[in-house]
Protein backbone atom coordinates (compact mmCIF):
# COMPACT_ATOMS: atom_id res chain seq x y z
CA UNK A 1 0.00 0.00 0.00
CA UNK A 2 2.92 2.20 0.70
CA UNK A 3 4.46 1.48 -2.50
CA UNK A 4 1.17 2.34 -4.73
CA UNK A 5 1.07 5.86 -2.46
CA UNK A 6 4.76 6.54 -3.78
CA UNK A 7 4.20 5.94 -6.93
CA UNK A 8 0.67 7.86 -6.85
CA UNK A 9 2.18 10.70 -5.83
CA UNK A 10 4.86 10.53 -8.22
CA UNK A 11 2.39 10.47 -10.93
CA UNK A 12 1.05 13.26 -9.35
CA UNK A 13 4.04 15.64 -8.92
CA UNK A 14 4.85 14.67 -12.71
CA UNK A 15 1.44 15.94 -14.11
CA UNK A 16 1.62 19.05 -11.98
CA UNK A 17 5.08 19.49 -13.69
CA UNK A 18 4.17 18.93 -17.23
CA UNK A 19 1.40 21.78 -16.74
CA UNK A 20 3.69 24.24 -15.29
CA UNK A 21 5.73 23.83 -18.12
CA UNK A 22 3.59 24.33 -20.74
CA UNK A 23 4.61 27.92 -20.87
CA UNK A 24 7.27 29.33 -22.63
CA UNK A 25 11.10 28.59 -22.26
CA UNK A 26 14.29 30.56 -21.84
CA UNK A 27 16.91 29.73 -24.21
CA UNK A 28 19.13 29.21 -20.96
CA UNK A 29 16.90 26.53 -19.92
CA UNK A 30 16.90 25.36 -23.44
CA UNK A 31 20.57 24.98 -23.42
CA UNK A 32 20.61 23.16 -19.99
CA UNK A 33 18.32 20.57 -20.32
CA UNK A 34 20.12 19.65 -23.45
CA UNK A 35 23.52 20.08 -21.76
CA UNK A 36 24.86 22.53 -24.58
CA UNK A 37 27.25 24.79 -22.43
CA UNK A 38 26.69 28.53 -22.91
CA UNK A 39 28.97 29.31 -25.29
CA UNK A 40 29.08 26.66 -27.52
CA UNK A 41 27.84 28.24 -30.95
CA UNK A 42 24.21 26.64 -31.78
CA UNK A 43 23.96 25.00 -34.98
CA UNK A 44 21.09 22.49 -35.71
CA UNK A 45 23.08 19.17 -36.15
CA UNK A 46 24.39 19.90 -32.71
CA UNK A 47 21.05 20.65 -31.31
CA UNK A 48 19.30 17.64 -33.11
CA UNK A 49 22.28 15.40 -31.81
CA UNK A 50 22.08 16.48 -28.07
CA UNK A 51 17.93 15.90 -28.28
CA UNK A 52 18.52 12.53 -29.68
CA UNK A 53 21.50 11.50 -27.09
CA UNK A 54 19.33 12.66 -24.30
CA UNK A 55 16.17 11.75 -25.57
CA UNK A 56 17.39 7.89 -26.11
CA UNK A 57 18.53 7.59 -22.10
CA UNK A 58 15.20 8.94 -21.13
CA UNK A 59 12.98 6.75 -22.79
CA UNK A 60 13.01 3.89 -20.52
CA UNK A 61 12.01 6.32 -17.58
CA UNK A 62 8.17 5.01 -16.21
CA UNK A 63 6.08 7.19 -15.50
CA UNK A 64 7.71 10.92 -16.01
CA UNK A 65 9.09 9.48 -19.44
CA UNK A 66 6.73 11.35 -21.14
CA UNK A 67 7.42 14.62 -19.58
CA UNK A 68 10.78 14.31 -19.44
CA UNK A 69 10.62 13.49 -23.29
CA UNK A 70 8.12 16.55 -23.80
CA UNK A 71 10.96 19.00 -22.35
CA UNK A 72 13.68 17.74 -24.41
CA UNK A 73 11.44 18.36 -27.84
CA UNK A 74 10.33 21.66 -26.31
CA UNK A 75 13.97 22.73 -25.86
CA UNK A 76 15.06 21.33 -29.12
CA UNK A 77 12.39 23.93 -30.64
CA UNK A 78 13.37 26.73 -28.86
CA UNK A 79 17.04 26.44 -29.81
CA UNK A 80 15.99 25.82 -33.44
CA UNK A 81 14.20 28.67 -33.76
CA UNK A 82 16.93 31.07 -31.71
CA UNK A 83 19.17 29.65 -34.50
CA UNK A 84 16.94 30.78 -37.89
Amino acid sequence: MLILANVSKAVVETIKECLAFAGAMPVTEAMNILNISEGTPLSSALINRQASKISAKNKKALPASACILKKISSAEKVLLREIE
